[in-house]
């Protein structure tokens, strides 16, 4: 019975965490959300992930402003939609620093 609720409890958090993440929006770029991130994974590996399917313009990992340490998601922006849609349906449920992540096109518009 408790783990039925923890479920949306914590698409409810990563959904109210991921408006708070500042990521610059231009026109032309595509957002995506990478979620279940581990600690240790870094902007710089996350970038080298994402470079394998197109430029990548910038990357953001949340992190906790009193702690520092990581919130578990970070968004890439990257400079086509077509490279996008490519790093989502091949990264997507992909074991990245041995967690499962989830891959998504971002929602929000900034």
């Amino acid at each position: 019975m408790q783990k039925d609720l923890i479920a949306p409890f914590k698409l409810f958090v990563f959904t109210v965490l991921l408006s708070f993440v500042n990521v610059s929006y231009s026109q032309a770029s595509e957002r995506v959300v990478v979620g279940n991130l581990s600690n240790l994974a870094t902007k710089e590996e996350l970038r080298s992930l994402f470079t394998t399917y197109g430029e990548v313009l910038s990357v953001s990992i949340a992190k906790d402003r009193e702690t520092g340490k990581h919130r578990g998601f970070g968004v890439v922006e990257m400079s086509s939609k077509e490279s996008a849609e490519k790093a989502i349906s091949t990264l997507n449920k992909t074991n990245f620093f041995d967690k499962r992540i989830l891959v998504y096109q971002s929602r929000t518009q900034y």
